[in-house]
C-alpha cells in the first residue's frame, strides 16, 4: 500500500475559505491494491506549508493563495518531460528554495491545474514527477528503497533504473541539500494540490 510518506495529491474545488486554510489537510490518495482502502494521511495546517506553483498552469492558484494570506514560490516541472521520461532534468532544474525546505523536513504542496485530463484534473507533472522526485530523495538523502507506484502499478523498477542513469552533477546537486537535513528528519513530505485548468487556452491569464 501507498503509505503517509509517498506523494499525495489533492483535489480542490472552488475556492477555500479563510477558515479552512486554518484546519488540518488531509491528502487522499489511492492504494495500488484495487481491494486496499485510501490512505488519508494528516497534513500540517496550511500556513504551516510551503507552497510553490507549478509553472504555467499553476498561476490559477495565486487569487485564492492571496486570498488566504499564504506566501508562495514558482517552481517549474514539466509534463512534457515527465512524458519524455526526462528525469535527470526534472531534478537538475528543482528550485533551490523547494530543495532546502524538503530537506528541511517542512511540508511542501505543489500546487498545478490539469490541462489534457480534465475529467481527473490531476497534471502528470504531479502523478508522475513528484512521485520520482520523492523516489529519488528517499533513495539518496535516507538510502530508502520503497515501492514507487503510479496509477496501481508498481513502476519500482523503471525509477531504479532512471535512478541510476543520472547525471553526476545532478546528484552532486541533490546531495548538496544533505548538508541542511536536522536530526530527527527521516522523510521527504511533498505532496501535490491540483485541478483542472479553466484559463488553459487562454496565453493572456497568465502574462
Amino acid at each position: 500500500m501507498h503509505t503517509a510518506a509517498q506523494t499525495g495529491l489533492l483535489s480542490f474545488e472552488g475556492s477555500l475559505s479563510r477558515q479552512a486554510s486554518q484546519s488540518v489537510c488531509k491528502a487522499a490518495r489511492a492504494a495500488p491494491d484495487p481491494a486496499a482502502s485510501l490512505v488519508t494521511p494528516v497534513l500540517p495546517r496550511l500556513p504551516a506549508c510551503k507552497h510553490f506553483l507549478n509553472l504555467t498552469n499553476g498561476v490559477e492558484a495565486v487569487p485564492l493563495l492571496e486570498s488566504l494570506s499564504l506566501h508562495f514560490s514558482f517552481v517549474r516541472i514539466q509534463s512534457t518531460w515527465c512524458e519524455q521520461q526526462r528525469f535527470d532534468l526534472i531534478l537538475a532544474n528543482l528550485d533551490a528554495a523547494l530543495l532546502l525546505h524538503l530537506a528541511l523536513g517542512h511540508c511542501c504542496l505543489v500546487w498545478d491545474f490539469a490541462s489534457r485530463n480534465k475529467k481527473r484534473g490531476i497534471p502528470r507533472a504531479l502523478w508522475y514527477g513528484l512521485e520520482f522526485v520523492n523516489y529519488v530523495l528517499r533513495r539518496l538523502w535516507f538510502q530508502r528503497c520503497t515501492d514507487a507506484w503510479l496509477r496501481r502499478q508498481n513502476v519500482t523498477s523503471v525509477f531504479e533504473a532512471h535512478y541510476n542513469d543520472l547525471q553526476k552533477t545532478t546528484v552532486a546537486k541533490l546531495r548538496y541539500y544533505m548538508r541542511y537535513i536536522p536530526a530527527g528528519v527521516t522523510d521527504i513530505h511533498l505532496y501535490g494540490v491540483c485541478k483542472a485548468t479553466v484559463h488553459d487556452p487562454d496565453p493572456g491569464y497568465y502574462r
